[in-house]
């Protein structure tokens, strides 16, 4: 019995349920997310990507749906809970 539960463990191909059950834990918490301010005017945003240039950053702003362009930035990461309460609609 020890055998098959470790074979059925090793191989989540055999099983769809198991299979899909590794999906979600492998891609949960995944997510990287970042509270970009801007020193110029204060202004704050939030992303969970950012494309560094070599004289900027772009990221798409997730509160307004905006793309964003910055020369100057202070970017940090934050927590999953911080971004869903700073990007609430």
């Amino acid at each position: 019995m020890a055998d098959r539960a470790l074979a059925i463990y090793t191989c989540p191909a055999r099983n769809p349920r198991r299979r899909r059950l590794a999906l979600v834990l492998v891609t949960a918490g995944c997510t990287t997310y970042y509270r970009v301010t801007d020193p110029t005017s204060g202004k704050v945003f939030y992303t969970d990507e950012i494309t560094r240039g070599s004289q900027n950053i772009r990221f798409k702003d997730a509160k307004s749906g905006s793309d964003v362009t910055l020369t100057t930035s202070e970017v940090k990461e934050i927590s999953s809970e911080e971004f869903q309460k700073n990007t609430a609609k």
